[in-house]
């Protein structure tokens, strides 16, 4: 009893420690900005949509980071804790790999669209893109 209570808060400040920086700036990065009010004096336009999509886009990036910490610490913990049953261990490497396979299309999605729109844009539009805070990942 004692040795699984002794498990199970190690997880626990295992999860509080790696979780611990990204509840600290969870209010500074991935905010959702809308860039226009849709009034007259500042109709919405085809680049404050692209902002908009963009500003959603970065903030489920900055969300993802901590999910793919929690989970990739749940799965360990169950691989560590059935180190006698072999099913439950085969289980949480096939949940990992799926989470790491799952991990590397999104960035490697995130990766090529950037490529592509930095590659085939004309220098006014990468310049309009620039000042309009569209590919920006500094928010």
């Amino acid at each position: 009893m004692k040795t699984k209570i002794r498990k199970i808060s190690q997880i626990v400040l295992s999860i509080g420690i790696f979780t611990l920086p990204m509840i600290v700036f969870a209010q500074t990065k991935g905010v959702i900005e809308i860039p226009c009010d849709g009034s007259a004096s500042d109709p919405c336009t085809f680049g404050d949509l692209i902002t908009l999509a963009n500003s959603i886009i970065t903030f489920l990036l900055y969300l993802l980071v901590p999910l793919m910490t929690l989970a990739f610490m749940w799965i360990g913990g169950n691989f560590l804790l059935n180190t006698n049953k072999e099913s439950a261990r085969t289980e949480a490497k096939d949940r990992l790999l799926n989470i790491a396979k799952g991990l590397g299309i999104i960035v490697a999605a995130f990766i090529l669209i950037k490529l592509i729109l930095t590659t085939f844009l004309t220098p006014d539009t990468q310049n309009y893109i620039n000042n309009s805070k569209i590919m920006d990942l500094k928010n």
